[in-house]
């Protein structure tokens, strides 16, 4: 699994409840805090395409041998990407191991947690999982298109680095075009993403954590 996909997968459990992001938190999470957490991800995940995107843009505009300045600046756009993606990736792991086991105590197995959310209607528990199941595809492919846009990033940063007049040939001209368009792929995978975020909020109670004592 790439890492993009990875957090994006990760991140997709906890839209439920409200999900605290790191488990030495003693505050009481607020119900709904998990999506919002999840919109934040994904928010962070679109603007480091756009980003990298308007990087691509850059050196494509170049007439001839790309400039060393716009070579770095490339390079570490790319850098920038992949280390926010591994950063964002740690969290949608701590999200999805407070999901499932508010899913388990829903079910009333697992372990047994100090804050409970609510538990929902069976209704109300059969739309959240309708829900739950299109924003885990939408994270998929959303994560399966950026793999594809990630590597053609790294390839035009190792030919630019190796040869800064790569940009005159062909080939390299159709590995920028090839990647914008995979890039703009995953954006609107994300936009896809978003709308079934938008779309479970509806679903979302107002309901105090129930604590255990």
């Amino acid at each position: 699994m790439t890492t993009w996909h990875a957090l994006i997968a990760a991140a997709a459990l906890c839209p439920l409840a409200g999900c605290a992001t790191h488990d030495h938190n003693t505050n009481t999470p607020r119900p709904g805090s998990g999506l919002e957490e999840y919109r934040q991800l994904t928010g962070e995940a679109t603007a480091g395409v756009l980003s990298a995107l308007s990087w691509l843009e850059r050196v494509s505009a170049q007439p001839g041998r790309c400039p060393p300045k716009i070579v770095s600046g490339f390079a570490h756009e790319v850098e920038q990407l992949q280390v926010k993606s591994i950063r964002v990736r740690a969290r949608g792991q701590a999200i999805r191991a407070r999901g499932d086991a508010y899913f388990e105590a829903w079910t009333g197995g697992g372990e047994q947690l100090s804050v409970v959310p609510p538990r929902p209607t069976p209704e109300r528990l059969a739309q959240l999982r309708e829900n739950f199941t299109k924003i885990k595809l939408a994270s998929q492919e959303a994560g399966e298109t950026f793999r594809p846009f990630f590597n053609g990033l790294r390839n035009l940063r190792a030919e630019l680095e190796a040869d800064p007049g790569v940009i005159e040939n062909e080939k390299a001209r159709e590995l920028i075009r090839t990647t914008r368009e995979r890039g703009l792929q995953v954006l609107q995978k994300l936009g896809a993403l978003e709308d079934e975020l938008h779309a479970m909020r509806p679903l979302m109670t107002q309901q105090k954590p129930v604590t255990k004592h």
